[in-house]
């Protein structure tokens, strides 16, 4: 999964991540989302440029830790195993901004997220990245 493993890194994501439709990037969505509580996230889905792998095809895990650490660990199984690591610092921001800085890749990218603190369901989204990244608390 070459397509993958561009954004991943990238992500810091991974992620960036791993939930339901994030809010539009842009700027229209006034809703002030909660800032996801630390711990550790169930990467349920992953959809880059119009391609979607769900469960069980990919997994792995988006961490959230403090102080604005994360790490993500993507498992893809098609069209062959795969595993992306990532890990670096994050910052949510009023409405619902996302900034996730790489020390893997050493990038800094800029989205936006949902987090619904009742289900534990949280997205991220990468717009430069053409990612979105699903997740649920465990």
């Amino acid at each position: 999964m070459r397509w993958l493993r561009f954004s991943v890194p990238a992500l810091a994501l991974s992620g960036a991540v791993i939930a339901a439709a994030c809010s539009s990037d842009n700027g229209t969505n006034s809703t002030q989302q909660p800032i996801p509580p630390a711990g550790t996230y169930a990467i349920t889905s992953i959809t880059q440029s119009g391609v979607s792998l769900d469960t069980p095809l990919v997994s792995g895990q988006f961490i959230l830790s403090a102080p604005n650490k994360y790490k993500v660990r993507i498992l893809v199984t098609v069209p062959s195993p795969d595993s992306i690591v990532d890990s670096g610092t994050y910052n949510f921001s009023p409405p619902n901004n996302v900034t996730l800085n790489s020390t893997t890749a050493g990038a800094a990218l800029a989205g936006t997220y949902s987090y619904d603190s009742t289900s534990g369901v949280l997205q991220v989204v990468v717009p430069s990245q053409s990612l979105k990244l699903n997740a649920k608390k465990q």
